[in-house]
């Protein structure tokens, strides 16, 4: 680990910062119908221009791996997925300036400078994601971000909603699309939506007594998801991970530590594997959205991450099919 960007801890003051925003149920609701309707507004457009500017190669094997022998309504599901990851990136970039603190400068991006310390798998702006062309096209053509921006009107200071807001826009404007062709889809990979109250009572039987537990000896726990689907399993262990080390002042206090759980210990220690691209690539956006908090919190230790690039190792998540693997 290379010494220069970390600062001598005892140099280091203060309590974390335990912000909590105050977003009523109806308030996510108000959220997630902004993104619905942005959506909708976008998906027309997204098959009008596709032709021109998707990567042709990538869609192309997607759209065969769809297999559907109606090609109309199979693009129209690939439009609906590509408008899907277009609003919800800019959402996400929206909230991690909020969380920033950059919220008005628009020359200021911190979900790109996030993903320059991944490796080249593991990225969201990688060449292999045939999802990202519009947003990468609307981001810098259209007022896209500004738009759904004046819609917003609640400055987020945590990640405490993001999971709901997430899974409602998922459920709600994906899921519960009509399409024939997507019901299909969901069907052949054994797509089901696992409500988040499972998911907790889940890690609770798993966790007990505590999300101390997830600290215990110093060590990170391994966890493997081989039907990973959006990752809404991963995403509440690193929830909860992130807890026990906000809680944990020794550990959150420590620019060393918490630059090791980052860049090594999570990496080595969290595996998963889906077989739909993209749910896969849902996954990776949030996972990565999870492990925000540990960047933000170097950021405020002094810890200047950004002198070189790629730091963090390759998060052991893969696009297969688990049954099919070699024992």
């Amino acid at each position: 680990m290379p010494s220069s960007p970390i600062p001598d801890s005892s140099t280091l003051q203060g309590q974390p910062k335990r912000q909590r925003v105050a977003i009523s149920e109806e308030q996510v609701k108000q959220i997630v119908d902004i993104l619905g309707s942005m959506l909708i507004k976008i998906k027309n457009e997204i098959m009008d221009i596709k032709e021109k500017y998707a990567p042709t190669a990538a869609v192309n094997f997607l759209l065969r791996r769809m297999e559907s022998s109606d090609a109309i309504l199979t693009n129209d599901v690939y439009c609906l997925m590509t408008g899907f990851m277009t609003i919800y990136l800019v959402f996400i970039e929206l909230l991690f300036k909020d969380l920033s603190n950059n919220s008005h400068n628009t020359k200021i991006n911190p979900l790109e400078d996030f993903m320059q310390l991944f490796s080249e798998n593991d990225t969201l702006f990688g060449s292999d994601n045939p999802f990202l062309w519009y947003y990468l096209y609307a981001r810098t053509n259209t007022s896209i971000l500004e738009d759904l921006d004046k819609q917003l009107t609640i400055h987020f200071t945590s990640l405490n909603h993001i999971d709901s807001i997430f899974s409602r826009f998922y459920t709600v404007y994906f899921l519960g699309e009509e399409s024939n062709t997507q019901k299909k889809h969901q069907k052949d990979h054994g797509q089901y939506y696992t409500p988040h109250s499972v998911i907790r009572f889940m890690w609770d039987r798993c966790l007990l007594p505590s999300s101390s537990s997830l600290l215990r000896n110093g060590n990170i726990p391994r966890v493997f998801d081989p039907c990973l689907g959006i990752g809404s399993f991963l995403c509440e262990f690193l929830s909860r991970l992130v807890n026990a080390c906000r809680f944990n002042l020794d550990i959150w206090n420590d620019p060393r530590r918490l630059y090791s759980i980052l860049t090594t210990e999570i990496p080595e220690s969290v595996y998963g594997i889906e077989i739909d691209p993209f749910a896969f690539q849902l996954c990776k956006i949030n996972m990565l959205i999870h492990l925000f908090p540990f960047y933000q919190r170097l950021l405020e230790l002094n810890v200047q991450l950004h002198q070189t690039s790629r730091i963090i190792q390759r998060i052991r998540l893969f696009c297969n099919d688990t049954l099919k693997l070699d024992k």
